[in-house]
This record gives structure tokens, sequence and C-alpha cells, in this order.
């Protein structure tokens, strides 16, 4: 497993569905906030949602759309 331990917490998508921040996502979160230069939350976010089969993420952070493994869709732009 390296150096990633289990966190403790739930990340929980729109439509409720809730997953633990299990070492896989630790892991990816980790890869996404070091390639990505992103925050901490925002890639336990985004790896979330990408190991959970996602395809588009929905936010106010234009920033994120540096991330290109799911299509990242800009609230103020859908406007």
């Amino acid at each position: 497993m390296g150096f990633v331990e289990p966190l403790a917490g739930t990340v929980v998508g729109l439509d409720t569905t809730s997953f633990d921040v299990s070492p896989d996502i630790a892991q990816k979160a980790a890869e996404i906030r070091a390639i990505h230069q992103v925050r901490t939350p925002d890639a336990i976010q985004l790896a979330t949602a990408f190991l959970g089969g996602a395809t588009h993420f929905l936010t106010n952070d234009r920033a994120l759309r540096k991330y290109t493994e799911i299509q990242i869709l800009v609230v103020a732009d859908l406007a």
C-alpha cells in the first residue's frame, strides 16, 4: 500500500452516493494534487469522481479545468 494510510471520512456526490476515502482514493488524490497543483479537498473530490466512474465534474472553480481525466463543467459557463 505504500505511504498512504486510510483516511477517515466520506465524500458525497450530488446523487447522495457516498464513498469512503479509501487508500486508492487517497493515492489518486495525491497524484492529482502533485501533477495539477490543486488543493487537497479538490484533489480528493476529483479522485473520488474519477475512481467512481464519473464522466463529468460540476464545479464553480475554473482552475479545476486543468484536470483533464474527467470533463470539468463550470457552473458559470453553463448559464
